[in-house]
């Protein structure tokens, strides 16, 4: 009777740790769940981009472009000023210095690199003019998003000349939300909307490979040697102790000690990959940097 009184109480205790056992994993899930959708909620917008159409005519005159062919002088083309004169023909009551400046603030500053694509693909638009879509402000692309919020607009930056040409560009379907291409294909960048996680991922890459062709060979190699053919000895048992040394201890420790060696002993510059595999992730992420075409 004893023995089953204790059997009885022994199963008991397992169903009730099985149970707690699916409850705290069940309420991780949802945990899990609720942070992934609350992430999610609030950071979709970061995929979307605010447009504006723009007419523009690529005058000569205004580029100080004589000869398209010449690549320093094309270099040096006043494509800002194509810009300023489209914003300036939509809005024509902007006439002051300050409505100019105020005007301004409605693009990138980074349309005048894509007007200047535009214009290298296709040779035969100098002189002519067409429509382009091009990246608005960061300041106009959070005020244009949050127009539909419940809680009012937010805007921030946004002066009321400015909102009043924003609500003259919707009535004309000149802006728009298209999917932000830019967030993969750019790199990090001073301007928040032509900034992308391209640079990011490259070096992410060149890293990996790097620390592949060091870390793979040479860790099957030593492998191989202390199990099949090294001899047990003082060394090899250094050695072991050593390898156990390195599993035990977390690897962003030995990151930034080589991190330290590499920058400040050797001097080598931190965003090149050999000197990135040392660096713990947060860091390599945001020290590598490669150019833009519109940074």
């Amino acid at each position: 009777m004893a023995l089953k009184a204790g059997l009885a109480r022994r199963y008991r205790r397992e169903r009730m740790f099985k149970t707690w056992g699916v409850l705290s994993i069940a309420f991780s899930i949802l945990c899990l769940a609720v942070l992934f959708t609350d992430i999610t909620s609030k950071g979709h917008g970061a995929f979307l981009q605010t447009y504006v159409r723009i007419d523009v005519t690529y005058d000569q005159d205004v580029l100080e472009l004589t000869n398209i062919h010449d690549e320093k002088q094309f270099a040096l083309a006043n494509f800002d000023g194509l810009v300023k004169q489209s914003l300036q023909q939509r809005f024509p009551e902007a006439s002051g210095r300050k409505d100019k400046r105020e005007l301004k603030k409605l693009i990138s500053s980074g349309a005048g690199y894509q007007l200047a694509d535009r214009l290298r693909e296709t040779p035969s638009l100098l002189g002519n003019s067409e429509s382009v879509w091009v990246l608005a402000d960061d300041d106009i692309d959070t005020y244009y998003k949050s127009l539909d919020d419940d809680e009012g607009a937010f805007t921030g930056k946004v002066g009321e000349k400015i909102q009043r040409w924003v609500g003259e560009l919707q009535e004309t379907d000149d802006i728009e939300l298209r999917f932000n291409t830019t967030f993969f294909s750019n790199g990090d960048s001073r301007e928040p909307e032509q900034a992308g996680i391209w640079g990011a991922v490259k070096g992410s890459f060149f890293t990996l490979m790097v620390t592949l062709a060091l870390s793979f060979p040479i860790g099957v190699a030593a492998a191989l040697y202390l199990e099949e053919f090294a001899p047990k000895n003082k060394w090899t048992d250094f050695i072991e102790v050593n390898i156990n040394n390195l599993a035990a201890v977390p690897s962003i420790i030995f990151g930034l000690l080589g991190l330290a060696i590499f920058i400040n002993f050797f001097q080598v510059p931190r965003s090149i990959p050999i000197s990135m595999l040392n660096q713990p992730k947060i860091l390599s992420s945001s020290t590598c940097r490669f150019p833009s075409n519109l940074d």
